[in-house]
């Protein structure tokens, strides 16, 4: 895969702008299902319907650390997920469908200005999450029709040459409990929840957001 130079940047940009020093890094990995949704409420001739699928987070985070103005905690993962979804949409003169399955990766900055304890090993975290498109896979066919027309199909990769959006934004909470296992090592196992506030795709359906669960593993020294 080809280095983005606008990725090159943005990493430049976040770390240049960070100071570590002192800071309690975590290593953590994971297993995500992502669900897709577009909360219509299939006013008209619009249908869609859309089937989970599993994926994985790898990532670095850090407790507490001076960027640029702020001091908060936040992490920076990379991201694999997928999902197959089907949509349509017309009426007696014509019509749209698609049927796919998309799987993406992509590189996820998570910003989490509100901690809390809940007894002394639990953790509550919420915030939000940036994430920006590496690449996406796309699998699946179309079909268009307008009345008394010859219906159009094929695959959709062929139609579209980028179907996925390059950026999205959303809301996350991440609740993790604290798990000494020597004076040197915590391990923290979590749950991570994000909500979608962006579109995941440039064409039809273009109303689709995305819900991921993630459950895994963090290790971190003392």
């Amino acid at each position: 895969m080809k280095t983005n130079p606008k990725t090159t940047l943005f990493l430049f940009i976040l770390f240049i702008n960070t100071n570590l020093p002192g800071q309690n890094l975590s290593f953590f990995a994971g297993i995500n299902e992502t669900v897709l949704n577009d909360y219509h409420s299939f006013e008209g001739h619009y249908r869609s319907s859309y089937h989970p699928g599993l994926g994985y987070s790898l990532g670095v985070s850090i407790d507490s650390i001076d960027w640029f103005w702020w001091n908060i905690p936040f992490n920076i993962k990379f991201e694999r997920y997928g999902a197959q979804l089907y949509a349509s949409d017309g009426g007696l003169g014509g019509g749209y469908w698609v049927d796919a399955r998309v799987n993406k990766s992509i590189l996820t900055l998570g910003i989490y200005p509100l901690s809390f304890r809940i007894k002394p090993n639990f953790k509550l975290s919420l915030g939000t999450e940036i994430s920006y498109l590496l690449a996406d896979q796309l699998q699946g066919k179309y079909s268009s029709w307008i009345g008394g027309q010859t219906p159009l199909a094929g695959a959709l990769k062929e139609k579209y040459p980028r179907y996925s959006r390059k950026t999205y934004l959303g809301l996350g909470a991440n609740l993790s409990y604290d798990w000494s296992i020597s004076p040197s090592l915590v391990v923290a196992p979590y749950y991570t929840y994000y909500f979608g506030l962006s579109n995941e795709f440039r064409e039809f359906p273009n109303i689709t957001k995305a819900m991921r669960h993630t459950v895994g593993v963090a290790l971190r020294g003392r």
